[in-house]
């Protein structure tokens, strides 16, 4: 079974969560969203936090549960 993305509907977390209703992912500052993925198994997880104001690089925060901040941006773009 696969982890739940929250913001992207799919036939298998609608099948575990019936009635779940899923939008884009969260704004939870203005012009960035957050993505979070749960692993099925409860033992980890993947964060993204993502500009969504810069449009030609992506810049993007990453984590995951062993704790380490990534920070990523489209291919020939620097960080």
């Amino acid at each position: 079974m696969r982890g739940l993305i929250f913001g992207q509907p799919d036939t298998v977390t609608r099948h575990i969560l019936p009635g779940t209703q899923f939008n884009e992912p969260p704004e939870i500052l203005p012009g960035w969203n957050l993505r979070l993925n749960v692993h099925s198994d409860g033992q980890g997880y993947d964060l993204l936090l993502r500009d969504m104001t810069d449009e030609k690089c992506g810049y993007a925060v990453l984590t995951d549960e062993n704790g380490v901040i990534r920070q990523s941006r489209a291919i020939g773009c620097e960080i």
